[in-house]
């Protein structure tokens, strides 16, 4: 919606109604139902309509999009995009083996768990692990980190990568260990404040990811924490976190990256016996954005990750853990 000429007051409430590209606009069946949906005046509607429709609005670059998507890609197009595509180690083997050789690019990987069960390590250590060299048989990327609860420890980044570097200098070819100032210089952090901010992130990216071509990871730690609460229209929230995710969809498949979100979870309960049970936030709506979940979680004292849903990896569980040189 940035890309239209008109008033930012405008536009702010198009983008608070889940409203986020022009093709949604042209998809209402009039100004009278925009407006309705946005909370804009039937005059507003109708100008937002002729900016897009206008001789210099998107309206059309939208029609060669659509025509370009429609052509589709072949089933061996893909599969050899992604055979020939790397993933990135968590350092854990067994949730690497989990997910067929560690969180894969063009998706989007979500880790949910209670508080201090390791979620933020687990995005801290993909934004040290997508750096690992290629003759290492790493990605030599670099990471957009999305910080909703201001829990990103630099210190704790120092730590992990620390140990990273000392693991990769003990190898024969030392020629290509990164030294710690290149580690923390390719990491981007976006401290953000609210859900407005998050989604407007979705926007700010495109243009940072064509300035910064090495990106192969963007973290949101976490996902969940601003749309949990001051939220009384439950469908108008729906409709955000869809067109939100979606956008994080479209960025890591038309850059070639990973996605990974983190998420809190909430109790919910089961059956005429009231048995509560730990779900992920969000609600069921949510559940079906992400490409792959993980449930990270504490059983007798030890850390363990259930891989709940993946399109292309069977359920299963391990064992993980988090010590000072990070997740193992």
């Amino acid at each position: 919606m940035h890309a239209i000429n008109i008033p930012p007051t405008v536009r702010q409430k198009l983008l608070s109604a889940g409203i986020t590209s022009p093709a949604e606009v042209l998809s209402m069946s009039g100004c009278v139902d925009l407006a309705h949906e946005a909370g804009i005046t039937v005059e507003e509607a109708r100008a937002v309509i002729k900016a897009i429709k206008g001789p210099e609005g998107p309206a059309s670059q939208i029609q060669a999009q659509s025509t370009q998507s429609s052509l589709g890609k072949t089933a061996l197009e893909i599969l050899t995009q992604e055979m020939s595509s790397c993933c990135i180690t968590t350092r854990s083997e067994g949730i690497d083996a989990m997910l067929h050789g560690g969180v894969p690019l063009g998706k989007i990987t979500e880790f949910c768990g209670i508080p201090g069960v390791g979620k933020t390590q687990m995005g801290m250590q993909l934004a040290i692990t997508v750096q690992i060299p290629k003759l290492y048989g790493g990605l030599e990327g670099e990471c957009v980190y999305l910080d909703t609860e201001g829990s990103f420890s630099v210190d704790r980044i120092k730590e992990m990568a620390s140990a990273l570097i000392a693991e990769l200098s003990s190898l024969p070819d030392k020629s290509a260990v990164p030294t710690l100032d290149k580690i923390l210089s390719s990491i981007y952090l976006f401290r953000v404040n609210d859900c407005i901010q998050q989604i407007a992130m979705t926007h700010i990216l495109p243009s940072f990811l064509q300035e910064h071509p090495n990106v192969r990871l963007i973290v949101v730690d976490s996902v969940s924490f601003h749309w949990r609460n001051d939220f009384q229209d439950m469908a108008l929230r729906t409709r955000l976190l869809v067109a939100m995710a979606q956008s994080f969809l479209q960025l890591a498949t038309k850059y070639n990256l990973a996605v990974v979100f983190t998420s809190q979870v909430t109790t919910r309960i089961y059956g005429k016996n009231k048995t509560p049970s730990l779900v992920a936030a969000l609600g069921e709506s949510w559940a079906h954005m992400s490409t792959n979940r993980i449930d990270l979680f504490l059983e007798g004292g030890e850390r363990r990750a259930f891989l709940f849903k993946s399109p292309y990896c069977a359920q299963a569980r391990t064992q993980f853990n988090v010590y000072q040189q990070g997740i193992c």
